[in-house]
């Protein structure tokens, strides 16, 4: 996949959408093939760090003390006052949340259930337990660029590379560098590789490569 064809891709995207009252987010859906996903080594679950910015992220700490630097902190002596309820209230409300590792017990304990099943645990991967002197202005600005690349129970990965109001340039340096991230993940690396294709929040899907809109 060439750079050029992406952003042929984004420009038919725009000149074909309608102008919606939010800002949409760019889209990538990766079609997958020739593999087997009940065997571990063949599956996808992977974070990758996205050369360009774009998300504006609510972020929640889990702390021995506060910090005063995430959009809410819960201390661990709070968090009793936590039941099933407001669990499922704080998933729906925050992006992202990140755990000092000390507690991170206690943390599965209370909030484990909830947030696992929103995809939401604090991540090692995703550089969320976090230790006493954590640089915190640098975690937001990973956990800004980060996605994470699943295949969950379907050949296909789904993630956000953009929005709207972006230049196409950094859409298409985006785009790109998930596409060349995933290949060298893949066992067979491109012939892995089905389809790729870009769409807008509400709009359709646009094959990347050949400008044929997806019905």
């Amino acid at each position: 996949m060439k750079k050029e064809d992406i952003l042929k891709t984004v420009e038919q995207i725009r000149k074909n959408s309608k102008k919606r009252n939010f800002v949409q987010s760019f889209d990538l859906v990766i079609n997958l093939k020739e593999l087997n996903l009940k065997k571990e080594n063949e599956r996808v679950d992977s974070f990758f760090s996205l050369p360009k910015s774009f998300k504006e992220l609510k972020i929640c700490a889990f702390l021995d003390k506060r910090l005063g630097k995430f959009d809410k902190e819960i201390v661990v002596d709070e968090f009793e006052k936590y039941k099933e309820k407001d669990v499922k209230k704080l998933a729906n409300e925050f992006d992202y949340f990140v755990a000092d590792g000390k507690i991170m017990g206690k943390v599965a304990g209370v909030f484990g259930k909830v947030l696992s099943q929103k995809g939401k645990i604090p991540n090692p991967k995703a550089g969320a337990i976090i230790t006493a002197d954590v640089n915190v202005d640098v975690l937001k600005e990973k956990l800004r660029r980060l996605v994470r690349l699943q295949t969950k129970n379907e050949l296909s990965i789904k993630c956000g590379v953009g929005l709207e109001n972006m230049d196409n340039e950094d859409i298409v340096d985006n785009v790109y560098a998930v596409y060349d991230y995933l290949i060298h993940m893949l066992p067979k690396e491109k012939q892995n590789i089905k389809r790729v294709y870009l769409k807008l929040t509400m709009g359709s899907c646009f094959e990347v490569g050949n400008g044929k809109k997806d019905s």
